[in-house]
Formats: structure tokens, sequence, C-alpha cells
């Protein structure tokens, strides 16, 4: 079995139908993770390993959506878009969740 040369154990998790795993709690303190982060997946031979995503920069979210709402204003009542859409526009595909 690979073994980083710091490794926290933890018992193995179990997937979901969805295929969703959970983040053991030692291994979510020591990335510093909460609700709403992102996590990054790479792929390293027979391994993954999972990274802390860097989040957005306040200007970023900021432009974000600015540019979602462009799209938006005047247009709510006759959108053809789905809430889903929205979300995605606004908030980006990764927080819908």
């Amino acid at each position: 079995m690979y073994y980083p040369r710091y490794y926290i154990k933890a018992k193995p998790m179990r997937m979901t139908i969805k295929g969703q795993v959970t983040i053991p709690a030692p291994i979510r303190r020591k990335l510093a993770l909460g609700p709403g982060d992102t996590v990054q997946f790479v792929e390293d031979g027979d391994k993954v390993v999972v990274l802390k995503a860097p989040s957005a920069t306040p200007d970023a979210k900021r432009a974000r959506f600015e540019a979602a709402l462009d799209r938006f204003i005047g247009s709510a009542s006759d959108s053809e878009w789905t809430a889903d859409q929205i979300l995605d526009a606004t908030r980006g595909p990764e927080r819908r969740h």
C-alpha cells in the first residue's frame, strides 16, 4: 500500500451510488476544508490525490456576478433559462450542490 511521507491514517470510506465519498474529518481539518469549499482530484499513476482548490478572489467573484447580472437585467420575466442555469451563471456550476 502506498503511503506518502506524511499521511493521516483513516478508515476506508464506501462510495455511494452517486459516486460520493465522505472526506474523513482529520483530512478536512488538515486541509482546512469546510462547507462550500471545492477540491481537485489529481491522478498520479494508480493513485488519486485530493487537493484543496484555490478559491476565487473577491474581484473575480464580483466580476462573474456583474457579468451574470448584465445578462439578466430586464429579462427575468421572459427568460427561458432554468433555475440551475441561473445559479450556474451567478455562482458557478461547482457551487450548485
